[in-house]
């Protein structure tokens, strides 16, 4: 892992290809909320699954679905779990998507994570712009 961690970022992929191998060259960097709308003082950022334009996953598990692709930067972080698929295939549910873990490396999954939502459903990233830089152990002789 990075020596430390942040400032954290949420970028929308345009294909599942880029998701899949964390390629922020056609990605798009979703801006901060105004302040006003974080909670415990972390930074969110806010974005309504159906806008702007979908994709269309084809050749994938999510074939014929509407999906949005959401990763952080850099890659290394978005390699290790930093990553967020949501399927429009929701229950019909209005109640926002809060994403909770986007700030805490330590509950990232290699393979990202998966969420239904319907077309006005809110996908909220809570995080700190800055997480603690983990705690280095050394080892000392027993007296």
């Amino acid at each position: 892992p990075p020596p430390a961690w942040g400032p954290f970022s949420v970028w929308e992929f345009k294909s599942q290809a880029a998701f899949v191998s964390c390629d922020f060259s056609a990605a798009e960097e979703l801006p901060l909320d105004d302040p006003s709308n974080s909670i415990s003082g972390d930074e969110s950022v806010t974005r309504t699954f159906g806008t702007p334009a979908l994709v269309i996953a084809e050749g994938s598990p999510f074939a014929g679905s509407t999906v949005r692709f959401y990763g952080g930067a850099p890659s290394e972080y978005c390699q290790a779990g930093q990553k967020f698929t949501v399927v429009g295939d929701g229950p019909g549910s209005n109640a926002p998507i809060r994403v909770g873990n986007w700030g805490k490396p330590g509950e990232w999954n290699p393979a990202g994570f998966l969420a239904s939502a319907t077309p006005a459903q809110q996908l909220i990233f809570d995080f700190p712009l800055f997480a603690p830089a983990p705690i280095a152990v050394s080892a000392q002789a027993a007296p």
